[in-house]
């Protein structure tokens, strides 16, 4: 495989893409699409390097399209029921009269180079056909225990959100009772299942740059952290974060 002639297709795809969700961002005044537009990404490439390698790892497809799916689709729901995102509410405030080019630079260039890296493992195995051993049957395990666990999350969250008797409470419950952050976790399994997937086919070690680089973004700069800093000062979140574990599920404490 000529991986820098694969690697430069994949940028150019997912410069195109993402330049194309800037221009609808720009039109709602909304950075809160790029969210919905992030699994959507990993679908496209997928599907066109499996379509360009005469599709020698349908498993890899199937798995990176399911999840890459139901995350938009989740997203999506979500911002139809609560409106724009705080985050990206918050910096169209703090940016001003520089909002176009900050969005520009800071959310969709950015969010452009991470897809990249992340994606590393889904373009490069695209290439290989699929092969039994261990480590892919491994992979797949954790993919779908990770992608149930995510889901579930989510789907309890919804819940809890969607009822306006909670407001102002903290979800404890389900499986959020062992995890602050449960479905950043099962994002995180699912990516090292991925990784695993395609490795045996591959041979390419590298490539684990992917998994690596999902889970530092979730739990040291955009996912964990975040959330963490806007509920910092919430008394009953502060109990909350006393007696469960912050990402990996773990007994609550008494």
């Amino acid at each position: 495989m000529d991986a820098l002639n694969i690697y430069s297709q994949a940028a150019i795809l997912i410069f195109i893409y993402l330049n194309i969700c800037y221009i609808f961002a720009m039109y709602l005044r909304d950075n809160s699409i790029v969210d919905i537009c992030w699994g959507m990404g990993f679908v496209i490439l997928a599907n066109y390097f499996a379509i360009t390698n005469g599709f020698l790892n349908p498993v890899l497809l199937v798995v990176v399209t399911i999840w890459g799916l139901r995350l938009s689709l989740y997203l999506l729901l979500r911002y139809f029921k609560k409106g724009p995102d705080w985050r990206y509410e918050k910096w169209k405030k703090e940016w001003g009269r520089h909002y176009l080019w900050r969005s520009y630079l800071q959310v969709y260039i950015l969010q452009g180079f991470f897809l990249f890296i992340v994606s590393v493992p889904v373009v490069y195995g695209s290439g290989f056909a699929f092969e039994f051993s261990i480590f892919s049957l491994v992979g797949i395990f954790l993919f779908f225990f990770g992608f149930f666990f995510e889901t579930l999350a989510d789907h309890q969250l919804m819940r809890f959100k969607s009822d306006e008797s909670n407001k102002g409470k903290v979800l404890d419950k389900g499986l959020w009772r062992y995890s602050r952050h449960p479905n950043y976790f099962g994002e995180t399994v699912l990516w090292w299942g991925i990784f695993l997937i395609v490795l045996p086919s591959s041979s390419g070690w590298w490539i684990v740059i992917g998994p690596i680089t999902i889970t530092w973004l979730l739990m040291k700069v955009s996912g964990v952290p975040m959330l963490e800093r806007k509920k910092a000062k919430e008394p009953k979140y502060q109990d909350y974060i006393q007696k469960t574990s912050t990402f990996f599920p773990w007994v609550p404490k008494k």
